[in-house]
Parts: structure tokens; sequence; C-alpha cells
């Protein structure tokens, strides 16, 4: 189970610093890895336990990432940690052999994978739940991991997982979501960025090709020999050109465009020279012939071209700015990188690859598809301006002399330079401030050395046509040689630190306060001092509300601030209220043998009190509530205890086969212990009723000392007395103490020496047959006993008795046996619907005798 132990954050002091961080996720198999390095001067680094489970997480968007740890570097001043996502974990384990031979659906391959009931694995989104492959797996050497990437691509599909943590960073579930994969139709993992325009200012994008491995013909087979030779299909490119075709009788699917543009010059040296295509043979599962076309045209669309890769760089604050994912599908519009006709490049594409660094990062695109513009050529000259009109500007500023002065002395001057993009910006003026005054508007800006005293800060605000677009700020200082000051302070002293953590249920740590136990606890506390042991004083953490978003923890992670000074005055603090010395006395008098305090308001905190201060003979109030102690001995008196609980209502299962449900409520009520001199009474929960009922059976008790009384009452009605409704039954000379059954409240009453009998409508008395008075019945739980002893006058069929059919669960056949040393004589006895039991056949003047019984 996981629990937080620390944060870490470049913006709290408290925390643990890091650098060189780095992470990237992939769309193919829906992982991240993460890599970061800790300074061991770091005094709290060492609460991160490499030889136990340890595990981090990153908050996005209200996502979370859960990382474990891979590997780790370490030397006398560094540690270098490698972690990769937790989904992960599925390749630590190895995936069963799968004997298969029939049609199956994607979760039964998941399920005998041991994936989707994995621990905590459960299957979210299922976009293919209505396809089947006829798949098997004979080895045992495939991770978990790669069995699912291996059933995904045959299900022609891709995943994705979520992470979900509970209160207090427990890991909850993790999610598998599953997508029919990305084509013209389906966007798979992530979004179809309609939201943005075409990418253009993206500086240094750079385009691989890849010409290997180009298949222009597929001819795929299915399962037990099926083929699609008797089928056709046909695909149109934008301009109307025929760009795959599938014709009836050709054995082939093929890409006829591709081919002409990239021919097989090997095959077409020989005898047939219109044998331009690159063809591959495929051998499937599928079975249907829709499939297997699906199938040779996924293989054409992704293989006919050549392979065409572009990588470029984005900051972070473009990363943020688009909001980017894995899996997105965005346009790029290039006039740098042009077609071969010489038109721009107009690309769709998907983010395969994103690698976020702490200055950088880096996106890699796959699944590129050329577009072709049908826009008029002024429109696409308006586009390109409004395009361009959304790159921002940036203002970058040197220096001719460097922005640090010594002694007063020198100069320097300030250039600035604003750019659009990779394009710098003329035509532009730029307005000069030094600590916040304005100076002047100029196209540079020099600095005098004897004008900054210590620091100066200037700031430049660009301009064009009238507005400013862009402003940046440097800050100069100047140093001067003194005389020799005086000794600094001394080092530290060399003292180990301690990280002391502790949880509670409120933000001032005081409500369920705990050093250990996390359970249900919803504030983490901790701090650092030199001192072993944890404190037990919660004032002395430092609080963090675990279920706020992680924004709102990197700020009350931050250290707050508050100056004190004592002056003549008094006691001032940074918000300049004074508290002075007269005021402090006329509320504080001091004795060598007491302390008087003088005030209209006065709270004490429970921690201010010592041990045994407060006595008894102290303590004398009206009303005391809330206490947690031990009391030792209570004499005299009553004792009420009382809760309320609202309205509910829910469904509830009543048959399990079929399902049936009902809606059914417990009314607003109050539960009661009463304890007095008398008596103890209890009233309980009111029962499930239907939604409709009026009417509530209330289980009630009172004990006392001439017994034990249980009874049942409408729930707004009070508590039975103590005495006045106990009833005795005698049952025999020695006055024994039965039970009575009221008929208006229920009252079961028990006592010492007492014989308990039950009654209900399960359980009921011997009752006489009014078909045949040598025969009775009675019912005990489920079962139904009929006891008989009968003998006729006459031979054939004879009914012995009729059992009601609320006990009859259906037409059943015993045996009635005859009062004789073999079974020769034995009968069958038939039970029918109604409820009427016969014995079939009766001998004349043979007895029969014995019981029947059934469950009902």
């Amino acid at each position: 189970m996981m629990e937080i132990v620390g944060f870490l954050s470049n913006e709290a002091p408290d925390d643990i610093h890091f650098t060189d961080e780095s992470w990237h996720q992939y769309l193919e198999t829906g992982s991240s890895s993460l890599e970061f390095t800790i300074q061991k001067t770091d005094a709290i680094y060492d609460i991160i336990k490499f030889e136990e489970a340890t595990y981090f997480s990153i908050y996005e968007d209200g996502q979370v990432h859960v990382f474990i740890i891979a590997m780790v570097n370490e030397n006398e001043t560094t540690l270098k940690v490698t972690a990769v996502s937790n989904n992960t974990e599925l390749n630590y384990e190895q995936a069963p052999k799968i004997e298969n031979m029939t049609s199956q659906g994607i979760l039964w391959y998941l399920e005998r994978s041991f994936i989707s009931n994995y621990s905590q694995i459960r299957i979210g989104v299922n976009e293919v739940l209505d396809r089947k492959r006829t798949l098997k797996y004979e080895g045992e050497s495939d991770t978990k991991l790669a069995r699912l990437i291996d059933i995904c691509n045959s299900f022609d599909a891709e995943f994705e997982f979520v992470t979900t943590l509970a209160q207090g960073g427990k890991l909850k579930e993790l999610t598998l979501n599953i997508y029919k994969e990305n084509d013209e139709t389906n966007q798979g993992v992530g979004r179809r960025r309609i939201d943005l325009l075409p990418l253009e200012w993206l500086p240094d994008i750079r385009r691989n090709i890849d010409y290997s491995g180009m298949i222009t013909a597929v001819r795929s087979t299915g399962k037990d020999g099926l083929t699609y030779d008797s089928a056709s299909m046909t695909i149109k490119n934008v301009d109307g050109q025929v760009e795959f075709v599938k014709n009836e009788g050709d054995t082939f699917f093929r890409a006829p465009i591709a081919a002409n543009l990239f021919p097989t010059q090997l095959r077409m040296s020989g005898s047939n020279l219109n044998d331009i295509y690159h063809e591959r043979k495929y051998q499937t599962d599928y079975e249907t012939v829709n499939e297997l076309l699906s199938h040779s045209l996924r293989l054409l669309r992704q293989n006919a071209y050549p392979k065409i890769e572009f990588e470029l760089e984005m900051t972070s604050a473009q990363v943020k700015e688009y909001g980017l994912k894995i899996g997105d599908t965005l346009k790029l519009y290039n006039d740098k990188i042009k077609n071969d006709d010489g038109t721009p490049l107009l690309l769709e594409f998907r983010v395969s690859e994103l690698i976020r660094l702490s200055s950088a990062c880096k996106a890699v695109f796959s699944n590129f598809k050329k577009l072709k513009s049908k826009v008029p050529t002024n429109v696409l000259a308006m586009m390109e301006k409004l395009a361009a009109e959304r790159i921002p500007y940036t203002l970058e500023l040197s220096t001719n002399n460097g922005i640090a002065f010594k002694n007063g002395l020198g100069s320097s001057q300030i250039i600035p330079t604003l750019k659009r993009g990779a394009e710098a910006i003329s035509g532009s003026s730029f307005v000069w401030y030094v600590n916040g005054s304005l100076s002047k508007t100029s196209d540079t800006f020099e600095v005098l050395a004897s004008t900054v005293k210590d620091t100066a800060v200037v700031k430049v605000e660009a301009m064009v046509n009238g507005k400013v677009v862009a402003s940046t700020e440097v800050t100069f200082t100047n140093v001067s040689d003194g005389t020799n000051g005086l000794p600094g302070k001394p080092g530290a002293d060399g003292k180990t630190s301690y990280w002391h953590t502790a949880y509670a249920n409120s933000a001032d740590g005081k409500v369920d306060f705990h050093l250990t136990d996390n359970a249900g606890r919803r504030y983490f506390g901790h701090y650092t001092d030199y001192t072993l042991a944890d404190s037990t004083d919660p004032t002395k953490y430092k609080w963090v509300d675990m279920a706020a978003p992680a924004e709102k923890i990197v700020k009350e992670q931050a250290v707050l601030k508050t100056d004190v000074k004592v002056t003549d005055e008094g006691i001032v603090t940074s918000a300049s209220k004074t508290v002075n010395g007269q005021t402090i006395a006329s509320m504080i008098a001091q004795r060598a043998e007491w302390v008087e305090i003088i005030a209209q308001l006065l709270k004490i905190k429970a921690d201010m009190i010592v041990d045994g201060a407060i006595t008894a003979d102290k303590l004398n109030v009206a009303k005391l509530s809330s206490i947690i102690s031990n009391l030792g001995e209570i004499t005299g008196g009553s004792l009420t205890l009382s809760n309320h609980y609202p309205k509910k209502t829910f469904t509830q299962v009543v048959e399990s086969n079929p399902p049936t449900y009902i809606q059914v409520k417990i009314p607003e009520h109050d539960t009661i212990m009463e304890i007095k001199e008398q008596y103890i009474r209890f009233k309980g929960t009111p029962s499930y009723m239907p939604i409709y009922a009026t009417t509530y059976s209330v289980p009630n008790t009172v004990i006392n000392q001439r017994g034990v009384f249980w009874t049942s009452s409408d729930y707004q009605s009070g508590l039975p007395e103590g005495s006045s409704s106990i009833e005795y039954m005698p049952v025999d000379g020695r006055g024994k103490t039965g039970i009575k059954v009221s008929s208006s409240k229920n009252i079961v009453l028990s006592s010492l020496n007492a014989d308990i009998v039950l009654k209900a409508s399960n359980y009921t008395d011997w009752t006489v047959s009014t078909v045949n008075r040598n025969v009775r019945w009675k019912v005990q739980g489920n079962l139904v006993i009929v006891d008989y002893d009968v003998t006729f006058s006459s031979s054939g069929n004879q009914a012995i008795v009729t059992v009601p059919t609320t006990y009859i669960p259906k037409a059943m056949m015993f045996t009635a046996k005859a009062w004789r040393a073999d079974n020769t004589k034995d009968r069958n006895a038939q039970l029918n619907a109604d409820g009427g039991l016969h014995i079939l056949g009766a001998e004349a003047n043979q007895r029969y005798c014995g019981q029947i019984f059934w469950a009902y």
C-alpha cells in the first residue's frame, strides 16, 4: 500500500530539489519513463528508500502518472534516478500459453493472459468489443506487456493506461482503455485537434524519408483458406484518382499511383514490363472477406509510400500552450520544406512520442498524411496572414560590457532585438524604465555604473503600431571594494538532520493526530530538525491537504515568513500591530505562587494544560460534552445515548436469477439506548421496507430483573416500558415462564429455565389432515413433514392430506412405506401442484406407516 512520505519540488525550500529531469511518453506501448538527479547535499534526500518499493507521481491536468524505480546511479554527491510508469510492472511477469482453435473476443485473450484480472487493473473504454479473432500463443516467453501489445495489434486496436489514486496517495486502480486504431474515421488514443490552426512557426523542423520496405500490392488469406479473389473495392484520393483498388478476379489489392511513382525495376526488366508492383502475401486468422479487405487496405496505406518521419523541438511553454498529449492529431504547414510540385508542405500527423525536459520539449510525430489544399490563392494568403499573426513576439537583449560593475566605474549599452518566430522585426520602438521609473524611448540604452547603487533593474517594452507586443528586463549590479568585515558566523555543526512525518484530519493537525497511521486521515504533516524522535506536538508540523490539487500543494509547501520586532514601544509584528508593556501587564499578573490572567475571552488548548493540573474537586460544570477519559466509577442518575439518522433510499436485489430489484427505504429515525436504575432499554434501526410502505418494524429490547424482552413496534412509537408490557404464561405446575407472542406487538419473553418455542410462518405446530385424521403435517424452516399411519378398506388411489400451495414447489413423487418385512407392498405417493398428496394403487387392509418430507 502506497503512502506519501515527501515531495519533490524546486520551489518549496523544505522539499527535495531535483535537476536534469526528463519525461518520455510513448504512444505504442502506452508507457512512459522519468529521469531526474538529486543532490545528496539536500538534507532530506534520504527519505527515498531505495531498498524498499518506492513510487513517484506527477499530476498533470487532473491526471496522475505513477512511476516505479527502474535504476539508480549513485556517487558521493548525486543520485540519478530512472523510473518507469507503473503499468510496466506487466513487463516483470510472463504471460501464459494459450491453446485456442476458435474465434474469441479481446476480453477473452486479456483474461487468459492474466492482464485484465491483474491486481487493480480494470477495462474502461473498449471500442473493439464486437470484434473476434483466432489467436494462440504457444510459448511462455512473452511478458504481459508484450502480450498486450500483440493482442491489441491483432484486433487493430491501440491502448492507454489511466492511473487513479485514492485519498492519501494510495493506488486505487489502473484502467486500461482500448480504442480502434487511428485511421480515416477513428482517432484512437488522443484527440483530433481541430481547435488549432496548422502549426507553422515551429523552428528546426527535420524530415526523415525511408524508402525501404515499400509494398504496393497485398494478397491476404484468412482462416481455412479464405480469400477475397471475387470481391472488389475502389478507394479514390482527393483528386478523384484511383489510389487503391481490388478488382474482381485479381488476387491482389493494389496501389496503382504508388506503384507508378515507385516501380520495381527488377520485375520490369523481365518478360512482363507492366509488372511494377512490390508484392507481399500475408496469412491471417480473419474469418470474413470484409476483414481481409480492411487488413490489406490498411497495409497498403501504411507501406505504399515512403515512410516520412518529422522531428521538431518545442519549448515547454509551447507544449503547455497547445496542450499536446500523446496520440493527438494535428496539422502542420511549412513553406520551407516543399512538395515535389513546389507547394508548401501541408500534413496531418500524430504525436507518437513526447519528451519533456526542464527547459525544452521534443515531439516525435508519426502517421503523416499529405493533405492537398483546395483553398484559392487569395484565401490561402489570408490564412497564412492570420496564422502569422498568432506567432508570439520575443524580445532579446544583449550588452557590450556585461551587467556587472565595480566601484562605480564604466558603462554598458543594451541592444534590443524584437523577433516573431525566427524573423527579426524592424520598425519597432523601445521604451526604457529604470527601477520602475520611465527613463526614455530609444533604440538602445546606456547604463552608467555611477548611477547604479547596489542593483538597478532595467525594463524595456517593444512597441509596434503603438501597442506593447513584448517586454523583458535585466538587472545590473555594482560592487565596491571596502574594508575587511567582521568574522562571519560559525558554520554548521555537522549534526544529522531528520525528516519527521505525521497524519491528521484537520489543517492544524490536531484532529486524529497520529505519527504512523494514515488510514482515513486527509492531512500529511512534516518538518525537519536535528532530533531523532518525532514530535507529538501538531504545531511543529507543516500540514498539507492530500486531497487538494497539486498546484495548491507546491504553494502550501512554501515557507511563510513573519517578522516580529521588540522595540521600546512593545512587540511589533509584520502587520505593524503593537502590544505594549502596559497592555501585557494588564492581562497577566505574575506572583511567586500563582499567575493571574485577566481577560474577557480566554482560550486554553488541551496541550497547554500540564498533566494533573486540573483535579476533580476543582471541576464544577453544569454540562460536560465531547469527553474522552478514564472516568472510573460513575454512580447515580441515568444515561441516555441517542443518534439521529436521515432518510435513506436504495435498490435491493430480491431475486438473483433473473435479477429482480425493488426500491427500499429506511425512514428518518433515532436510535436510543437508555440506562436507568430499574432497566436498560434499546431502540434500533427500522427494517428495510418497500418505497411505498408507511409502517416500519423497529426492533426494541428491554432488560430488567425479570428477564429479557424483545418487541417490534412502529418506528414512530417510543421505547417499550421496562415493566408494564411484560406478560408471563405458565406452562406447567412448576411455574416455569414460557413464551407469549402478542398479535399487536409481537413481544417475545424469555427468562431463566424457560422453554423457548419459535412460532412463525415457516415454523408451525402439527396440523391434523382434513382428509384423513391419521395423517398430520408441519413446516420447519424450509422443510415440510407429512406423518402418516393409514389403512384403507378398499384398494385404489387414496388421498391422505392437502398442504397449502405456499409450501408446494412443484409436483413430485415419493414412496409410501407398507408395514411389512419386504418392500413389495410399498406404493408411490404423488404430490400434486395443488397440495394434494395421494397413495397410488393402495391395497385394501394394508397398513402404510412412515413420513414424507420435501424442501420448498
